[in-house]
C-alpha cells in the first residue's frame, strides 16, 4: 500500500528520514500550518465593515483556506499530490495540540479517505523515532486532542476578533490608528499586569512591628519573636508595647521540641517553569523556547520542551538508572548523581498516570536514547549548555534521595491584657534546622 508520511517541519523531516528511510512509506514536511481560517470577509461580505456583530458564522465554524506565504503553497501542492495516489496515511507532527491541528486539519481538508495512522513521540532521536512507527494507533485514537484544537482555533476567530473590532469601534480613543486588539492570551495577562501595577501605584506604606525576646539559659543567648503576617501584623504602637511588656515579665521555662523531617524534591520542569528559571538569567520565554527547541530537534538532547506537566507517566519508570547512566559520562553532572534513582510514584512524587491525565505529553527532561550523550553535551553552546544542565539537574534532584534535616523550636507563651479586661496568649518562637542529609539540595 502506498503511505505518505506528514510530518511537521522540514527538521523533522530530516530526522525522521535518517532514522527510518523510506521504509515506512514517502516523507513530506509542512510548514508549521499550512492552511488558515477564513477571514470574517471571506465568510460574510457584509463583515467587511467592522461593527458589533458578533462574528459567528452561519454553519457555526469557519472554514479551512490555504496559507499561501513563504512558499506555503508549494508544500501543500506536494502533499496533495502525494495523498491523491496514497491509500494509507501517517501523522507525524509534533505530540501536542498544535501538531496533531496541522497533520490532521490537512488529510481533511484534501479529503483523504484511506487509513490514517498517528506515530506519536516526544524525541526525535532514531530509537524514539523507531519506536514510534513500531507503535503506530489510528489517529482517531487523539480525536480529543484535534477537537481541543479546533475548539481553541474557532473560539479564538470568533470571539478575538469580535472583541477586537466592537472595542476599537466603541473605545479607540481619538487620534488612534490601529485597532485595540483584544486576545484570549494578551488581554487577561495585559489585565494582570495593570492591576498590579495600580496596587503597586496606590500602595501606602505602613509602620508595623516585630518583639524581640532575648532569652539566656544554659547554652548560651537565644532571640525568640513574635511576628505576625499579613493582616495579622501589629499596625498599633501601644499594642506593641503591651505586648513587649508582658513579654519582659515572662518568667519560666521555654519550650524545646524537636523533630526529624525530611522533604521531597520538586519536579522536573515544565515549559512555564522552565522560562520561570531561566528568567532569572536574563533570559526571555521566547529565548527559552528557541534554545529549548535546538536541544530537542537538532541535538535531540531532551524530551519534547512545550512540556505542561511536571509529571512522567508510569511507563518510563524503567528507564530512569539508563538515564542516570547517560549522565555519568558528563562533566559537571556525573559528581551531582545517586546510586540509584529513587522512584516516586502516585500523584505526591514524579512518575503519575492520575498526574498526567489529560496532558498531551509529560515533563521536560533528558532524552534518555539520546546518541552519545556526553559527546553531543561537550559540542553545545553556552547557551545550550546553561539550558541542558538546568534541565539535567531538575530531573537529577527529583530523583535524589529527600532533604532530612533536625528542626529544633524554642517558644513560650506570653499572656498580654487586652480590653476590656480579656487575656490573649500569644507565642514567641524561633525555629533552627541541622542538615542531617542533603539529599535533593545538594543538586540545585
Amino acid at each position: 500500500m502506498n503511505t505518505v508520511i506528514i510530518c511537521e517541519k522540514p527538521s523533522q523531516a530530516r530526522n525522521l528520514r535518517a532514522a527510518l528511510g523510506d521504509r515506512h512509506g514517502r516523507i513530506l514536511a509542512a510548514q508549521g500550518h499550512l492552511l488558515r481560517l477564513e477571514a470574517p470577509e471571506e465568510v460574510n461580505e457584509a463583515w467587511r465593515v467592522w461593527s458589533l456583530d458578533v462574528l459567528r458564522p452561519a454553519k457555526g465554524r469557519y472554514g479551512w483556506r490555504a496559507d499561501e506565504g513563504d512558499g506555503k503553497a508549494e508544500r501543500l501542492d506536494e502533499i496533495r499530490k502525494a495523498l491523491s495516489g496514497a491509500g494509507r496515511v501517517i501523522i507525524a507532527t509534533d505530540c501536542d495540540r498544535e501538531g496533531q491541528a496541522i497533520g490532521e486539519s490537512l488529510v481533511r481538508h484534501l479529503g483523504f479517505t484511506g487509513e490514517v495512522l498517528r506515530a506519536m513521540f516526544t524525541a526525535e532521536d532514531e530509537t524514539s523515532l523507531k519506536a514510534a512507527f513500531a507503535a503506530l494507533k489510528p489517529n482517531a485514537h487523539w480525536a480529543n486532542l484535534f477537537a481541543a484544537a479546533v475548539a481553541r482555533a474557532q473560539s479564538d476567530q470568533i470571539f478575538n476578533l469580535t472583541m477586537t473590532r466592537a472595542a476599537t469601534v466603541k473605545l479607540r480613543p481619538e487620534g488612534w490608528r490601529g485597532p485595540l486588539g483584544i486576545g484570549r492570551v494578551r488581554t487577561p495577562t495585559l489585565g494582570l499586569v495593570c492591576a498590579r501595577e495600580l496596587e503597586i501605584r496606590s500602595f501606602v506604606p505602613r509602620d508595623f512591628y516585630e518583639i524581640e525576646a532575648v532569652v539566656a539559659g544554659a547554652a548560651g543567648e537565644a532571640s525568640l519573636w513574635y511576628r505576625p503576617r499579613g493582616d495579622a501584623r501589629i499596625f498599633d504602637p501601644a499594642r506593641a508595647d503591651r505586648i513587649a511588656l508582658a513579654a519582659a515579665s515572662y518568667q519560666g521555662p521555654i519550650e524545646v521540641s524537636r523533630e526529624a523531617r525530611k522533604a521531597a524534591p520538586p519536579r522536573p520542569f515544565d515549559l512555564p517553569s522552565l522560562q520561570k528559571h531561566a528568567g532569572k538569567w536574563g533570559w526571555g520565554a521566547k529565548k527559552v523556547l528557541d534554545v529549548a527547541q535546538a536541544l530537542y530537534e537538532r541535538h535531540k538532547l531532551i524530551t519534547y520542551p512545550r512540556a505542561e506537566t511536571r509529571y512522567l507517566p508510569e511507563n518510563l519508570v524503567p528507564s530512569a538508572d539508563n538515564l542516570l547512566t547517560a549522565l555519568r559520562g558528563i562533566d559537571g553532572l556525573a559528581p551531582l548523581l545517586p546510586a540509584a534513582a529513587v522512584i516516586r510514584k502516585g500523584k505526591s512524587g514524579l512518575w503519575s498516570d492520575a498526574g498526567i491525565a489529560g496532558a498531551s505529553h509529560h515533563a521536560l527532561i533528558p532524552n534518555v536514547n539520546a546518541p552519545n550523550m556526553s559527546a553531543s553535551v561537550a559540542a553545545l553552546d553556552h547557551d545550550e549548555r546553561m539550558l541542558f544542565d538546568a534541565i539535567a539537574r531538575a530531573f537529577i534532584a527529583a530523583i535524589s534521595p529527600d532533604h532530612e534535616f533536625d528542626e529544633t523550636t524554642l517558644s513560650f507563651p506570653v499572656q498580654v491584657p487586652e480590653e476590656p479586661g480579656s487575656i490573649e496568649v500569644l507565642r514567641f518562637q524561633a525555629r533552627g534546622r541541622v542538615v542531617t542529609r542533603p539529599g535533593w539540595k545538594a543538586v540545585c
